[in-house]
C-alpha cells in the first residue's frame, strides 16, 4: 500500500495512520523487527514524520489495518 502519513502515535509499538493514493485511511502498526528504508539507507523509526509519502508491507489485521513488516519511504 502507498500512501501518505497523516499521524504518529509514538506508543509501543509505533503506529500509524496513513492515507492511501485512493484516499483511504490504514491504521498501521509496526513490527518490532519492521524494515524502514529510503533507497537504499536503512533508516530508523524516529526518520519517519507527518506528510512523507511511503510504501508499506505487510499483513492484514482487519478492516484498514496492517501491521508493518517493511517501511519504504518514498519522497
Amino acid at each position: 500500500m502507498e500512501g501518505k502519513i497523516l499521524s504518529i502515535m509514538e506508543s509501543w509499538p509505533l503506529q500509524l495512520t496513513v492515507e492511501s493514493k485512493l484516499g483511504e485511511i490504514y491504521h498501521v502498526q509496526l513490527h518490532e523487527e519492521a524494515l524502514i528504508s529510503k533507497g537504499d539507507s536503512v533508516k530508523k523509526a524516529g526518520d519517519l514524520s507527518i506528510n512523507l509519502e511511503v510504501k508499506v508491507k505487510g499483513d492484514s489485521t482487519g478492516l484498514n489495518s496492517l501491521l508493518a513488516r517493511e517501511i519504504h519511504i518514498l519522497k
